[in-house]
């Protein structure tokens, strides 16, 4: 995992990505987009994310 992302998501957001909540259902490579993500629009990580809806989608299609 990508310290940088981390640490400048923790900084923008004022709390840790969470990355308990995805590690089953995300490998690394996806984790660190869904943070890019959030770091490009400025929104803390949910479930109802762009990224989190098409991860779902494609694990039940």
């Amino acid at each position: 995992m990508e310290y940088k992302l981390l640490k400048a998501y923790a900084e923008m957001f004022g709390a840790d990505f969470p990355i308990s909540s995805v590690k089953d259902t995300m490998n690394a490579y996806e984790v660190r987009r869904a943070i890019q993500e959030c770091l490009d629009t400025g929104k803390a990580y949910s479930t109802g994310t762009t990224a989190a809806k098409a991860k779902a989608a494609s694990k039940t299609a």
